[in-house]
């Protein structure tokens, strides 16, 4: 998503007596903050209304599919930290935590 520190919010957003929510993802991009994403949830009425249904349904089968966002980063980090035997490392300078 392009910025090395990436912030989520909750943002309100007034049109005229309303208030809509949408979650907003923003990063650095290119030295300046920028919205690099923003998710729209509706207004508190619909959200409670979707949560209320949401409820009642009771889930018997398996999704049929999942959507991976990210995870390269993250596998790459782990890849890092086990060349670098960096649990080891840890484990030797830290403290053993009191047991029992």
């Amino acid at each position: 998503m392009g910025g090395i520190l990436n912030i989520v919010s909750l943002v309100v957003k007034n049109y005229g007596t309303k208030k809509y929510y949408y979650v907003v993802e923003s990063a650095r991009v290119n030295g300046k903050p920028s919205i690099v994403s923003q998710i729209y949830l509706g207004s508190l009425e619909s959200m409670v209304e979707a949560r209320r249904r949401m409820a009642q349904v009771i889930v018997e089968e398996e999704p049929d599919h999942s959507k991976i966002l990210e995870f390269g980063p993250v596998s790459a980090l782990m890849d890092v930290a086990e060349r670098l035997a960096l649990r080891e490392i840890i484990d030797r300078h830290a403290g053993k935590r009191a047991q029992g």
